[in-house]
């Protein structure tokens, strides 16, 4: 049985981490102007066709605060509780051309975020879902960042561990152009593949 994930990429955030301690440069918010895009993005995403007559089964977010004022949003409006998922989540942040990283992470890139990104969807497929049997039909929602969604449909496209290809598709503004994509999880079929239109 497959798990259906509409993966939502989080809005605009706040400017001005530069000069702050990285610890704090990685983590700013989203802006009110980015909580109403993330808004407007719910009814789009009730009515889309691949998850209308599917009910809301999970929340999940990475612990960044931009992710999880998106997933705060979508929580309220399908009265679910918000689940955080380290693997969601890239502990960095780009602020104009420089990307800041969380103190130990200083190594870590969209390859390494992609191997995360894509063990963290097979555990949760693993620990929560395995023994679905289908009676009530469930999506869930993942929200998070451009690299790890980008990575996760890289996987779904036959991309794995290709830093240039990666990065190239992370940086398609064709990726985020619905502020979502729709993704299936089925370890007895390919691992994970988009879901069209």
């Amino acid at each position: 049985m497959a798990l259906r994930i509409c993966a939502v990429f989080h809005s605009d955030k706040q400017d001005g981490a530069a000069g702050k301690p990285p610890a704090v440069a990685v983590n700013p918010p989203m802006t009110m102007a980015g909580m109403e895009k993330i808004d407007s993005l719910v009814a789009k995403i009730k009515n889309d066709s691949r998850l209308t007559e599917l009910k809301c089964g999970g929340i999940y977010s990475s612990r960044l605060a931009r992710a999880l004022d998106a997933a705060s949003v979508f929580a309220l409006h399908f009265d679910q509780d918000i689940r955080t998922l380290e693997g969601l989540g890239q502990m960095a942040n780009k602020e104009g051309d420089e990307v800041i990283k969380y103190p130990g992470h200083e190594a870590e890139d969209v390859v390494i975020w992609q191997v995360h990104a894509c063990s963290e969807i097979q555990e949760l497929y693993q620990n929560h879902f395995a023994d679905y049997d289908g009676r009530d039909a469930e999506f869930i929602v993942l929200t998070g960042h451009r690299p790890i969604i980008g990575g996760l449909v890289a996987w779904a496209r036959g991309v794995v561990g290709d830093r240039g290809a990666l990065d190239r598709l992370i940086k398609d503004p064709e990726l985020v152009k619905d502020g979502y994509v729709v993704l299936d999880y089925d370890p007895d079929a390919d691992g994970i593949s988009e879901v069209p239109l």
